[in-house]
């Protein structure tokens, strides 16, 4: 809740990350504890108990499932104590460098790790897109948003087998794809700076990921996709 008010902080988010970080971790413990004693049950008992087996087989999922969120969710805290009012900066007709340098960036770049910070990161974009709307540095954080909530989704897919969460994921992908998309357009063919760089850097990855995640889900690659590839290709091989 505090994380999700217009006047957001560096000091918030930190908290906020080491709270859900400490949670997944408590909870991964307490499922490992009990995958632990039910496999040693089930090899201490010579008979082979059904539900037992069903018990396991859940405990499994759910330790793969908080293990994959743990490890997606790792994030350093941010280093500058910062205060920003997003209201206030929703009027402005550009953004300072200083503000873009010590606030907005920072704190799009580990937002992205909090799913229920979704209406600071709603402002932030809203903001950016219209104040910094020719910075890839906005396309760049955005498209790392719909990338862990889609990560998510195929997590929960992976986990139980659902048909919803697993279209989610895909969607989500789809809209990171686009977000890093519209930031290598402003790019160029001739990234320069360390910015556009990144941009460049991360469109190559998520083509790549969207590529990997059709294939483990046995999903022919379109045609498009393998387009939008090869145009990562050609533009990582100049600053490899």
């Amino acid at each position: 809740q505090e994380v999700a008010s217009p006047m957001i902080s560096t000091q918030k988010i930190n908290m906020a990350l080491a709270a859900q970080t400490i949670y997944l971790e408590k909870l991964q413990k307490v499922l490992k504890d009990d995958l632990t004693e039910t496999e040693s049950k089930i090899k201490g008992d010579g008979n082979v108990d059904t539900i037992l087996e069903k018990q396991l087989k859940r405990l499994q999922g759910e330790v793969n499932f908080i293990s994959k969120c743990v490890d997606l969710h790792k994030t350093e805290p941010i280093p500058t104590d910062y205060e920003l009012n997003l209201n206030k900066s929703k009027a402005g007709k550009s953004i300072p460098f200083g503000d873009l340098k010590n606030g907005f960036d920072p704190m799009p770049r580990r937002l992205v790790f909090l799913p229920l910070a979704g209406d600071n990161l709603k402002l932030i974009f809203d903001i950016l897109h219209r104040l910094e709307g020719k910075n890839p540095l906005v396309g760049y954080h955005e498209a790392k948003m719909f990338d862990v909530l889609a990560q998510i989704q195929l997590i929960i897919a992976s986990a139980g087998n659902e048909p919803e969460p697993k279209k989610n994921g895909f969607e989500q992908l789809s809209k990171a794809l686009k977000a890093i998309g519209d930031a290598v357009k402003l790019v160029g063919n001739i990234p320069e700076n360390a910015i556009e760089k990144a941009a460049v850097y991360r469109y190559g990855r998520l083509c790549y990921t969207i590529h990997r995640t059709y294939k483990s889900n046995n999903i022919p690659v379109p045609k498009e996709h393998l387009k939008k590839v090869e145009k990562a290709v050609s533009l990582l091989e100049p600053i490899a």
